[in-house]
């Protein structure tokens, strides 16, 4: 990155997350959706250009009153100088037809043949020409053109026509995964994970690696979602502006109680409640009347934490979007795990560890993790659930050192031996089994109210060992660090 941007880099990764969903929001409102197609290119970059100067210039932040620049203005920071994006150079004039799509994790993105790629999955594809040859050229055996996500999208939304597509194409395809197994052969990015942006104000950046990526793009806003908006509408439809809070607060209830018990599903005929599934836990948004809730919550013996809350309706919605994918996972954490499985002691400590895999790190059919998937559904948490997935999303994952145990032996201040920054984390059963100078291996979670807490199982070393892992990480760290 050059020196003079350096000062517009944002290092913190919740921020980050936080700043391409405003990015998100803002695209669909200029734009009316979060996919766009365009005829040239010289439509798209004058569009995505005017965008972005709307952004910075006129459009108001959420909550805050106020544009990006005059919220930038306000902290002493120079006037932003947006340099104009130029795709010219990077697709050539006889591409066309680009979708312009944005999501909350892999940003924005240009898909050339867009409109192509749609009909080859969603339509009649022996209607475009040579459709096998632009199947091999463009989707497989390039990453130049469609990022990996939407392929996977589209392909886990049409998966009949998916495979009637490639057992044209190519031999031996029998079923999906015969499909996904030829994607990976020949695409290396296959199994990307999202990447964050680093920088939100020089969108050109003239290395010539910047020059040609492209990561940036869509929303997977599918049944589940869709369905959930319709009944949104469909309830408020005929209902007169609240004038008070109190009124606002009755008829989110009501609306919660009709979704839930009275309102049958489209796809279904059953309401949730009837199904068992896809029920849904309507809260306000009060931040004040939330944290009281949360204060009084915790204060009940045997009354569930909000986190565990958060985690049970993160469930529920994998389990509406995705029924069948859970039991998938489950077969998959069992196959990768054989060697870790005799060192779990208890049910509890498999369920444990594979929650915490399945949530933070299992990849849905969409490319995005549960959590990922969670914190792109605004409409379906309330935003005291939004803090709390956005605190799972920048989890912290490293080797801790115990330095200090408090008397009633729950809490623990902990050092990352990565950078020797220290952690307060409270916990309420965990055993009574560390002692100063120990180690343990483990992923913390910041809370609601301030400090962390154990996430997923942890692994303990004695301080013997835990010293040699250490300096083992360390070396290892020198090495990156200065080629040695």
């Amino acid at each position: 990155m050059k020196e003079e941007y350096k000062k517009y880099e944002i290092k913190d990764k919740r921020k980050i997350l936080e700043a391409q969903k405003e990015m998100v929001d803002s695209f669909k409102e200029y734009f009316g959706s979060i996919e766009v197609i365009f005829d040239k290119v010289k439509e798209l970059e004058k569009k995505f250009n005017d965008f972005l100067e709307w952004r910075n210039n006129k459009w108001i932040v959420p909550g805050k009153g106020k544009t990006p620049e005059q919220l930038w203005l306000e902290v002493g920071n120079p006037k932003t100088k947006l340099k104009k994006l130029k795709l010219k150079g990077i697709f050539s004039n006889d591409m066309a037809k680009f979708g312009l799509i944005a999501h909350p994790f892999y940003g924005i993105v240009f898909v050339p043949f867009y409109d192509v790629l749609k009909r080859l999955f969603e339509g009649d594809f022996k209607k475009i020409p040579d459709h096998i040859g632009f199947l091999q050229n463009i989707v497989v055996e390039t990453k130049s053109f469609v990022p990996p996500f939407i392929i996977k999208d589209i392909i886990h939304k049409n998966q009949e026509r998916t495979l009637k597509l490639f057992k044209e194409g190519y031999t031996n395809v029998k079923d999906l995964d015969d499909v996904y197994n030829i994607l990976k052969k020949f695409r290396d990015d296959w199994n990307d994970e999202p990447r964050l942006w680093q920088n939100l104000i020089d969108y050109n950046k003239d290395s010539e690696k910047n020059k040609t990526k492209k990561e940036f793009p869509e929303n997977y806003f599918n049944f589940y979602s869709k369905e959930f908006d319709n009944a949104w509408k469909e309830f408020f439809k005929d209902k007169t502006e609240p004038k008070t809070e109190e009124e606002e607060a009755a008829q989110q209830r009501e609306f919660a109680y009709w979704y839930n018990n009275l309102r049958k599903q489209s796809d279904t005929g059953k309401t949730p409640v009837e199904m068992g599934k896809r029920i849904m836990n309507f809260e306000l948004d009060d931040e004040e009347e939330m944290r009281k809730i949360e204060e009084e919550f915790e204060k009940k013996e045997g009354e569930k934490p909000l986190e565990v809350k958060l985690i049970e309706k993160v469930c529920l919605l994998i389990l509406g979007m995705f029924p069948e994918e859970e039991e998938k996972a489950y077969e998959k954490y069992i196959l990768e795990n054989k060697n870790k499985l005799d060192k779990m002691k208890s049910d509890i400590d498999f369920e444990r560890g594979f929650q915490e895999w399945f949530l933070l790190e299992y990849r849905l059919p969409n490319g995005v993790t549960p959590m990922e998937l969670a914190f792109s559904q605004s409409k379906l948490f309330n935003k005291k659930e939004m803090s709390m997935i956005g605190n799972f999303l920048v989890n912290v994952n490293s080797l801790f050192e115990v330095k200090k145990i408090s008397e009633n032996r729950k809490d623990y201040v902990l050092e990352n031996t990565m950078d020797n920054q220290e952690y307060i984390v409270e916990t309420i059963d965990f055993p009574d089994i560390l002692k100063e100078g120990d180690f343990i291996n483990s992923i913390l979670v910041k809370k609601n109210l301030g400090n962390f807490f154990f996430y997923g199982n942890v692994a303990t070393y004695s301080e013997k060992e835990g010293q040699k892992m250490k300096d083992f990480i360390l070396k290892e760290l020198n090495k990156t660090k200065y080629g040695k």
